[in-house]
């Protein structure tokens, strides 16, 4: 394996060209923070029991809001992949398996809230800076709805079977109009959720911020 050679203070130091697949992927479990695994584990746990303890309410659900603020709080995304498979995967198997094509749109769905988590950690930082992250959030939580609304219907008029809707456009905008009442419940879920999750991130990073600037004051003082 080629090497590479570099100079820190005056010692040569030799490194791998590439590291090994197996240390690289212990070099990622390990890179996690304790914060992190912790909001992963809550993640994961709180939305397997709103698909149960929740399930009188159609698509009243924080699943796609834990992924949306999963992918703006994680510094790799893959902990929000992980995050939404264990969710889905487990509650699935007990609730049980639907149509494929269903559920890969709803996957797909989930995907585009991780993306859009990433593109406002990039935009606004993980500090929230600037005034502008709370329409950010309003936006993303808008389109994501928007998107599992079109999506899983438009995949549900397209398997058709006995007693649904005609393959026509007015067969799929009959199925669309006959959705949008799970349309609202997805929607106020979405923004209901993400407005908890991200405001308790805004609050704890506004009060460490706070408690740290109370720490220098005293440090002056003494």
């Amino acid at each position: 394996m080629p090497r590479y050679v570099f100079e820190a203070d005056s010692v040569q130091h030799t490194i791998p060209a590439t590291i090994p697949r197996k240390k690289s992927q212990l070099m990622f479990f390990r890179n996690v923070s304790r914060a992190e695994w912790l909001v992963l584990v809550l993640f994961i746990a709180l939305g397997i029991a709103s698909r149960f303890f929740l399930a009188d309410i159609p698509n009243f659900k924080p699943v796609a809001a834990m992924v949306l603020f999963g992918g703006f709080f994680f510094r790799n995304s893959m902990l929000a992949v992980i995050g939404v498979i264990a969710v889905m995967i487990l509650s699935d198997l007990v609730l049980g398996v639907y149509s494929w094509p269903l559920m890969i749109s709803v996957y797909v769905s989930l995907a585009l809230a991780i993306v859009l988590g990433r593109e406002i950690r990039k935009r606004q930082g993980a500090e929230l800076r600037g005034s502008w992250w709370p329409i950010s959030f309003f936006g993303a939580s808008l389109a994501m709805s928007t998107v599992f609304y079109l999506l899983t219907n438009g995949v549900v008029w397209s398997i058709g079977g006995e007693g649904s809707y005609p393959m026509t456009l007015g067969g799929l905008l009959e199925c669309y109009i006959a959705a949008i009442p799970f349309y609202r419940s997805t929607l106020l879920g979405d923004l209901v959720f993400t407005s908890v999750f991200v405001g308790s991130y805004a609050l704890a990073i506004r009060f460490s911020d706070s408690a740290a600037k109370r720490g220098d004051k005293g440090t002056q003082l003494a």
